[in-house]
């Protein structure tokens, strides 16, 4: 028997229902998104500039150099999220619940990039003509996404990809000013509630199609399957990804840390898979879970090379660059310097 993408939709469209109104109870603004005009008024961009500036110098008196890493992660963050309503049609169902959902999903999306866009002129991180128009084109008018052939995949995708953006503008906020850090936090809050939309989802799938659900999050997540939006698109996004994995904001473990929230909310664990192939991807998934699977390991002391053999050297300007460990170190949740 072939189950069909109408077959699918129609199976969890009520869970689907349930999650949109709690989103929407959950959000509790009569706005359809953030308003970057609140949060980023342009009539305080001069004091927020003073204010990030005083940020800079104070980390600069411990002899760190921040600006290389708020400005590559800021970078990487916007254009992420500005990338991500070409997804829209993708993941469209034809189902009232699911359209309903998709297109406030995509509205609340397009305001993270304005509200980030906003963050970056604000503080005159980059020249806003050539390096984020040429960043912000070259990713948006190609539109690349990820493979999603299946509902299921695409469900599978979003889930731990809404989980991990929400901890890459967590992660950034740790390192930013005060005005930085609330807006930062509010559009990673705005995140979680989407994740907490798609896990719902998954858990639904896990129930209705096991074997789909199993089989779909370890096409989309086992080994190096997995990658973020505008991995692709994002100029230079290798060398970015580099610095922000360094800074300790995001890297390999956190990609896996996702993968295992993911695995362990939406139930999968609990599927019954009747296929062998959907029998093998229910023990890939313990494996990510339990953290016996080898990519935990091989992961780990990837990122302990990377950081070791991360340059030592001091800029012209006799600062050195964030890196975890040994610049600074994560405390109650807040980088601090390594004096």
């Amino acid at each position: 028997m072939t189950i069909t993408r109408e077959d699918i939709f129609r199976e969890i469209e009520p869970q689907i229902g349930e999650a949109y109104d709690r989103h929407i109870t959950a959000v509790a603004r009569d706005t359809i998104s953030l308003d970057p005009y609140s949060l980023v008024p342009i009539q305080d961009y001069e004091q927020i500039r003073v204010g990030f500036n005083e940020h800079v110098n104070e980390w600069a008196t411990n002899g760190i150099d921040i600006l290389p890493l708020v400005k590559s992660a800021l970078l990487v963050d916007a254009a992420t999220e500005e990338n991500l309503p070409w997804y829209t049609a993708l993941l469209t169902g034809g189902f009232e619940s699911w359209v309903d959902w998709n297109a406030r999903w995509t509205a609340e999306e397009k305001s993270h990039g304005e509200i980030m866009v906003r963050d970056i002129e604000a503080r005159g991180i980059m020249d806003m003509t050539t390096e984020w128009l040429r960043a912000r084109e070259l990713n948006m008018v190609k539109g690349i996404h990820p493979e999603i052939p299946t509902p299921q995949d695409g469900i599978a995708y979003v889930v731990t990809q809404e989980l991990l953006t929400r901890a890459a503008h967590f992660g950034l906020a740790r390192l930013m000013d005060s005005a930085g850090r609330k807006s930062l936090r509010a559009v990673g809050a705005d995140e979680g509630r989407h994740y907490q939309f798609y896990v719902s989802a998954a858990h639904a799938l896990a129930i209705a199609f096991p074997d789909l659900a199993l089989m779909a999050m370890r096409r989309q997540h086992e080994g190096d399957n997995f990658g973020m939006p505008g991995q692709k698109g994002i100029p230079a996004y290798e060398a970015l990804a580099k610095i922000i994995a360094l800074g300790g904001m995001f890297d390999a473990i956190t990609v896996l840390e996702a993968q295992k929230k993911t695995i362990d909310e939406a139930g999968l664990l609990q599927a019954v898979p009747v296929s062998d192939e959907g029998k093998q991807a229910l023990d890939w998934a313990y494996g990510i879970s339990e953290r016996t699977d080898p990519t935990w390991e091989r992961k780990t002391k990837l990122m302990s090379k990377i950081r070791e053999r991360a340059t030592k050297s001091i800029d012209p300007n006799g600062l050195k660059p964030v890196i975890l460990g040994t610049t600074v170190e994560l405390v109650d949740n807040e980088f601090k310097a390594i004096i």
